[in-house]
């Protein structure tokens, strides 16, 4: 069984988008370093969201562990979604834009 990878586009502010892929079934995001993603951005908690992606049925989605900033997609802000290509996720100022998962 392959396991599930999740590719993203990272931009804050002004800066030019980075491509990351992260492999895994979950993926933590937060200004932790020791998280998978860590955020650079003051409004990020330590443990701020998560990415739960199951290839096998091409589902992904985000969970928000309690921020009080919120993690916001498509402009919405969401405690648990669902995401598709194209979703853009935002932590306060640090966006993402999902480019692929399987």
């Amino acid at each position: 069984m392959k396991k599930p990878c999740l590719t993203l586009s990272v931009a804050k502010g002004s800066q030019l988008p980075r491509t990351i892929s992260l492999d895994g079934p979950v993926v933590k995001l937060g200004s932790d370093p020791k998280n998978h993603l860590a955020l650079d951005d003051h409004a990020a908690r330590a443990m701020h969201a998560v990415i739960e992606i199951d290839g096998e049925e091409g589902i992904a989605t985000i969970i928000d562990l309690g921020s009080d900033v919120g993690t916001w997609v498509n402009d919405a802000r969401v405690n648990r979604c669902k995401l598709v290509v194209g979703d853009e996720i935002r932590i306060g100022s640090t966006l993402l834009r999902v480019e692929s998962f399987a």
